[in-house]
């Protein structure tokens, strides 16, 4: 025997609030996902760092990017664990493309990266250093 007895009114009022509870959460979702769309960034506010030429490089390497607009940026070389071993350039970069030629005698053989760093944003891209 049943201690209570169900409401046929109370089951219909709890399903009821069940599915809006999962309507709305997917609603909420939806909107994040399209809130946070690659396709509606804002890319104007953002650098675009290209690859290198070739997988492994020697002597002095272009490195290239481009920005919608003149900006202060930073060009950074990272070991393997992302540390900064030095800034290979400051300063302030014009608006469309900028090269940055950078010496890699200096530096042993191995795999690093190079960062842009600007107000808004760090890019990093793979290289590998081979002089010898």
């Amino acid at each position: 025997m049943s201690l209570y007895t169900y409401n046929w009114t109370e089951i219909g009022m709890w399903i009821l609030l069940t599915l809006s509870i999962i309507t709305l959460s997917i609603l909420i979702y939806k909107r994040l996902l399209k809130r946070f769309d690659r396709d509606n960034m804002n890319t104007k506010d953002y650098c675009v760092l290209y690859s290198l030429d070739s997988d492994s490089v020697c002597g002095e390497v272009e490195i290239y990017f481009t920005s919608q607009h003149e900006r202060d940026a930073k060009i950074l070389l990272l070991d393997q664990d992302m540390n900064e071993i030095l800034v290979i350039k400051e300063g302030r970069f014009t608006k469309g493309g900028n090269i940055v030629r950078f010496d890699t005698s200096g530096v042993h053989d191995g795999n690093y990266f190079y960062a842009l760093i600007t107000e808004n944003q760090k890019t990093t891209k793979k290289m590998r250093i081979q002089n010898n």
